[in-house]
């Protein structure tokens, strides 16, 4: 599973779901750098940068380093512009 299938999750659920964030890590195997692309990962799993999902938003968190928050919508619309 990808970021975008849990953004469209989401978007069908909404904050009424009984899961309430998911674990991501960046997605490997592209020749380009696509920073917005996230696949679904055990929280046992997790890389040393990693993001949670949730239907609020996107945490960015890098061990040492203060979490990054940025809203659903706004990283759909940033997503949409990278892309």
């Amino acid at each position: 599973e990808t970021g975008e299938d849990m953004i469209e999750f989401y978007g069908k659920y909404g904050q009424d779901s009984p899961v309430k964030f998911f674990y991501c890590n960046r997605a490997k195997g592209s020749v380009r750098f696509r920073p917005y692309d996230l696949v679904v990962t055990p929280r046992q799993k997790v890389e040393a940068e990693y993001f949670t999902l949730s239907a609020t938003g996107v945490m960015r968190i890098r061990r040492g380093v203060q979490a990054e928050f940025t809203s659903l919508a706004e990283w759909v619309r940033e997503k949409t512009l990278f892309d």
